[in-house]
């Protein structure tokens, strides 16, 4: 712009914030859910869930190349679409993959659901700390399985806890 010339207006509208979700089974998708409401709704789906719908052993090794391929169709569409951040529901093998390609691309990277490190394989707070950058934890006791690691954890509750009646146990 040069000296004199008038300012262009300002834009009226804010910029929306852009966020990339996976979730890749059942579970997940009702807490992706959950949290995309609590968000505001407008999901567009690159691909159908159940391509990544695999259980027990056998499943991923017969679906590994057409998981190999949605996990790089999946990481070219959040660096295409600008993600502000991504945030891997659950699905902790896949999405910690996707996480760690996300996050050496510059991304910020969440991931909704702690695995279980306080009942097995406490090492995998290491792994979690080189693909995330934030971790929401669902149990108030989690977040201190991170405090040795370059990971923020915070405790952002059960979704289910506010259907549950308090008086449910008695």
């Amino acid at each position: 712009m040069s000296p004199g010339a008038p300012a262009e207006p300002a834009s009226e509208e804010p910029r929306r914030l852009k966020i990339g979700l996976v979730a890749g089974e059942a579970s997940g998708d009702r807490l992706g859910a959950g949290l995309m409401h609590a968000l505001a709704a407008g999901l567009h789906s690159v691909a159908p869930m159940d391509l990544l719908n695999v259980n027990g052993f056998r499943d991923p090794i017969l679906k590994l190349p057409s998981l190999w391929r949605l996990l790089k169709q999946l990481t070219d569409a959040m660096v295409a679409a600008d993600v502000d951040v991504f945030v891997g529901v659950d699905f902790n093998v896949f999405n910690f993959l996707l996480e760690g390609r996300l996050k050496r691309r510059g991304l910020r990277t969440a991931h909704y659901v702690s695995p279980s490190v306080y009942a097995w394989r406490r090492g995998r707070t290491r792994r979690v700390a080189r693909t995330t950058d934030l971790l929401l934890c669902l149990y108030p006791f989690e977040p201190a399985f991170y405090a040795a690691t370059a990971t923020r954890a915070e405790f952002v509750g059960h979704p289910l806890a506010d259907e549950i009646a308090p008086d449910a146990g008695s």
